[in-house]
């Protein structure tokens, strides 16, 4: 097998949304304050990206104005992505545990544990412990790995990010491939998936930064789509139900 995961979704006043493993159930308090911890890094940075989608303008009328174009405070500002992801509302938020079982692309068949894919999510944090082996496309072009460094944590931008800006901000393409160290231990890591409110339609920020760009479309996609309607497509399309 080449990964093992357990997903948890959000902990409703401190419980979790199904049956813990005992494993689990016997640190549920601190799973429920990592979940909210998680989850309110992600609204930091959210925030942080909005605040980025303002430029002063530079053409004839304001050329030496500081002025900033910017998500008008009527349609929220700069919390206009942190509105959209509330803790207690509906959305496909996921605390998941990841093992991927000592072994080798010789024992596997092939040289990649988890296939190049992109987040179906606004933002995913990735918590990796001890070894490596994730890998983003640069560019879209070529792979490089994605080091540990202590006390960091790595932000993938996903699917909803790249809708909402009309393709500036990209979805991250990333990969988990083997390496020498996993031939003789177990690659551990854990990944916070944020997503917006389920009823959050996938329509461009309303920023003056943007103007001009067309909204991006999904594969199939025959309206404009909610982010749930969104992760219920990708899930559709990506695994087979009986």
């Amino acid at each position: 097998m080449l990964t093992r995961a357990w997903n948890f979704g959000k902990f409703v006043n401190g419980v979790p949304a199904s049956d813990l493993p005992p494993v689990f159930q016997k640190r549920v308090e601190e799973l429920a304050r990592f979940s909210k911890s998680g989850h309110n890094l992600c609204l930091q940075i959210l925030q942080a990206f909005a605040i980025g989608l303002q430029r002063p303008r530079l053409d004839n009328h304001l050329v030496h104005s500081s002025i900033p174009l910017k998500i008008p405070e009527s349609e929220d500002g700069k919390d206009w992505f942190a509105k959209r992801h509330d803790y207690d509302q509906p959305s496909g938020d996921i605390l998941r545990f990841l093992k991927y079982p000592k072994g080798n692309e010789k024992e596997y068949g092939e040289a990649v544990r988890a296939g190049s894919h992109t987040d179906y999510g606004s933002l995913s944090l990735l918590f990796q412990h001890k070894l490596p082996g994730l890998e983003v496309q640069a560019s879209r072009t070529h792979w490089i790995s994605a080091p540990l460094i202590p006390g960091a944590v790595l932000v993938n931008i996903g699917d909803l990010m790249e809708f909402w800006t009309g393709g500036l901000f990209r979805s991250t393409r990333h990969r988990v491939v083997f390496l020498p160290e996993h031939t003789a231990a177990d690659r551990y890591s854990l990944a916070m998936f944020c997503h917006a409110n389920d009823a959050v339609p996938l329509e461009i920020v309303p920023s003056p930064f943007l103007a001009g760009r067309e909204r991006v479309v999904a594969e199939g996609e025959e309206k404009v789509m909610t982010a749930g309607e969104h992760l219920q497509f990708r899930l559709n399309a990506t695994y087979t139900y009986y």
